[in-house]
């Protein structure tokens, strides 16, 4: 039987068995073979390999741990803290089991030269499950009997300061239609485990280190390994995700292995044409063992032909003086976007609305204010606004700080230490403060704003004070919020404002952003916007806004009859910044044959002249102005600017060339100042489109536009694994990529 003695003595030349043979396992022999995939014991059997029992010798065998969390393997120390490990022993249905001494150790004897099975395990160690062969040439028997050992490595695993820490975010292209990485579900599990079968594990732990042997001890031949314990933690809200795991001073080899994620995937698809988009959605499965689909080609930026026509609605009046409902009295037809909605009448103010257009219809409108002190029914107008300007916004102003987020909690620390955030490079900007938390554990727990600040435009450098001696510095990443409209820029000035433009700015990125406002100076004898002002700055941009001003619109007419015929139309409400004049539709009033020509002014209709007076009428009919519908077109992205816009249907009643307005591809999404126009043929069909300027900062349809795979960052794959060393924090983000459409 081995002795303690001998043990130590060749713990002491610094040979790792598993083992101290003659006959080392190369890693690329089925003699190496291991298997740490499913964590659930060893491995099967390798094949080629003498499994056959010789009850003519006995053998007497030792396991002798050693601590590789500690000690360098390289140098064959053991510690007292391996005694109590749990060690059994089975061969041919019979088995032992004991605990090991202080010095790591239990030997067996009752055994047979042939293989054996082990496992080994303990509540603070990583637990592991082996077959060894003493049938190798290298063992021979002595006097009827073999003494066999092996170095077992094992590895601390609970309330032990050098465990390791590998932590990160995870995230997945679940929408396509913006250029934001999302992050998974919440409770996503992410697993790490020891790569027992990479050439890193096999040099440092099972190759001999050198090639000296004793003769009164002999080493059997590990041929099947397995590690049983996972770790292994689940995402938060955020998409984070913390592993405690076991280190080695020399370095331990992990992998990461994660689940499949199915989700409803959005997207673009062209209809016909490259760029002319419909949004998708697909169940998509996200997943490390899966090739992406090929993402569909996208346009970059949508085309508004602002037209439309025929959509009526009446408005119902509260008791309290606000309106309490809208009725749609007619979805009217070939509306590409959402028209405007004008309430005017009623003896009230300040009540807002707006409508929702599905294929082509006003399918409802929605209330966004009451307003107060109507005493009637207001009148609703629904009419396709155009802009006759284009005008781009400058972000500026500033943010502050919204969130620090700590990377790393580091160790160590005996008190709060000093947290320091880089100043704002706005001048008159503030510079935000913050403070430490550290836990009972010497780690930092929380970073807590103790101001704001502001003048930020970018996330600013967050600085944690140094950590004791023997710690680790902890470290942190903040984000910021603000942002504001610092100025525009007039691209075009239009023409025929009889009045002043509404100016309206776009929704801030930030939700918790608020949006800004402007007004607008015209030159009454030209009609032209010459200037506009920043009145209200907001917060939250990240990207520079569209800019609206809404004109154009909001003519209303009435007709009369009698004996029967039309006999006049009158102009309700003229409307402003008409470019050509609209088709007059008469409709209802028991009637037919009545047509009529618009007369504008100076952007306006002033009049109509009557060319039918058509007959039967038994009431007045409807009077309807409608500038052509049904046009649609794709954009083509270059670089950042729209290099093309191809005419997909020309649509039709076009009276003039409707107005085109170029918006990113969502309308979110960054871009702006491009422009175009169309020409219309003589039977009201758009027949072309002119790209005037090609803007900056589009987008090419679908982000990313080209697949993209799983991936761990910095990179971990099974040829190189991540060589955890104990007490050390490793950041590893995991990116799903763009998944595997499977309908």
């Amino acid at each position: 039987m081995i002795t303690t003695k001998q043990a130590f003595i060749c713990l002491s030349t610094a040979i790792l068995l598993w083992g101290c043979s003659k006959d080392p396992v190369p890693s690329t022999t089925t003699n190496n073979t291991t298997n740490t995939t499913n964590n659930t014991g060893a491995a099967a059997a390798t094949p080629n390999v003498d499994y056959s029992l010789d009850t003519t010798v006995r053998l007497n065998y030792t396991v002798m741990l050693v601590n590789g969390t500690e000690f360098s393997m390289g140098f064959g120390k053991t510690s007292s803290s391996l005694g109590g490990a749990t060690v059994t022993v089975s061969q041919a249905g019979s088995s032992i089991t004991k605990l090991t001494d202080d010095n790591g150790m239990a030997s067996f004897i009752g055994f047979f030269k042939g293989v054996l099975t082990v496992s080994v395990s303990k509540f603070d160690l990583t637990s592991l499950k082996y077959l060894v062969t003493v049938n190798s040439s290298a063992v021979t028997a002595k006097a009827g009997k073999i003494d066999v050992a092996n170095f077992i490595p094992v590895f601390k695993i609970k309330n032990d300061p050098l465990t390791a820490t590998i932590m990160g975010r995870v995230t997945y292209e679940n929408d396509l239609t913006n250029s934001v990485v999302e992050t998974v579900p919440a409770g996503t599990k992410i697993l790490a485990s020891i790569d027992a079968t990479s050439p890193a594990f096999y040099t440092q732990y099972l190759k001999i280190k050198t090639p000296y042997i004793l003769d009164s001890l002999q080493s059997g031949k590990i041929i099947n390994f397995a590690y049983q314990t996972a770790f292994y933690d689940s995402t938060d809200a955020s998409g984070n995700y913390k592993i405690t795991i076991p280190g080695s001073v020399d370095g331990l080899p992990f992998i990461l292995t994660t689940p499949d994620i199915s989700d409803n995937q959005k997207y673009y698809q062209n209809a016909s044409v490259a760029g002319f988009n419909q949004t998708k959605i697909s169940r998509t499965i996200f997943s490390s063992n899966q090739v992406p689909t090929a993402i569909p080609p996208a346009g970059g930026a949508q085309v508004t032909f602002l037209s439309g026509s025929g959509a009526t609605a009446s408005a119902t009046v509260s008791g309290t003086g606000q309106i309490s409902n809208i009725n749609i009295t007619s979805g009217g037809t070939g509306y590409t976007a959402p028209p405007k909605v004008t309430i005017t009448g009623g003896g009230g103010t300040g009540a807002t609305a707006t409508a929702t257009v599905s294929n082509g219809v006003v399918s409802a409108i929605t209330i966004n204010n009451g307003g107060s002190g109507f005493t009637s029914n207001p009148t609703i107008s629904i009419s396709s606004f155009t802009v006759a300007s284009s005008v781009s916004a400058t972000i500026g102003g500033g943010g502050s700080i919204v969130d620090i987020q700590i990377q790393n909690s580091g160790s160590g620390y005996v008190a709060a230490p000093i947290v320091t955030v880089a100043a704002p490079v706005l001048p008159g900007g503030v510079t935000a403060t913050a403070s430490a938390t550290v836990s009972t554990g010497g780690m930092i727990s929380a970073i807590n704003i103790l101001n704001a600040g502001s003048g930020y435009t970018s996330n600013p450098v967050v600085t944690i004070a140094n950590a004791p001696a023997g710690g680790t510095n902890a470290s942190a990443i903040s984000q910021y919020s603000g942002q504001g409209v610092q100025s525009t820029t007039i691209i075009s000035g239009g023409s025929g404002y009889t009045g002043t433009p509404t100016v309206t700015f776009s929704a801030p990125d930030i939700p918790s952003g608020t949006r800004a406002q402007g007004t607008a100076a015209i030159d009454p004898n030209t009609g032209t916007v010459i200037g506009l002002t920043v009145s209200t700055q907001g917060s939250g941009y990240l990207f520079a806004p569209s800019v609206t001003l809404s004109a154009g619109s909001g003519a209303s007419a009435s007709a009369t009859f009698s004996g029967q015929i039309l006999t006049g139309i009158n102009v309700i409400t003229p409307g402003v910044d008409y470019s050509f004049a609209p088709k007059v539709v008469i409709t209802g009033g028991g009637g037919t044959g009545a047509a009529a020509n618009a007369t504008i002014l100076n952007g306006k209709i002033i009049g109509f002249n009557i060319t039918n007076a058509g007959s039967g009428y038994t009431s007045s009919p409807s009077v309807s102005l409608v500038s052509g519908s049904g046009a649609q077109a794709s954009v083509v992205v270059s670089g950042s600017g729209i290099a093309s816009i191809n005419l997909v249907n020309g649509g039709s009643g076009y009276t003039g060339a409707p107005t085109l307005v170029i918006s990113p591809n969502p309308i979110t999404s960054p871009g702006s100042g491009a422009t175009a126009t169309a020409t219309v043929d003589p039977t009201g069909a758009v027949t072309g489109i002119t790209v005037t300027n090609q803007g900056t900062g589009y987008l090419g349809g679908n982000v990313p536009s080209v697949a993209a795979p799983y991936s761990v960052l910095p990179a971990i794959t099974p040829a190189n694994p991540l060589n955890v060393k104990s007490g050390m924090i490793y950041i590893k983000d995991i990116y799903f990529g763009t998944g595997l459409k499977v309908n």
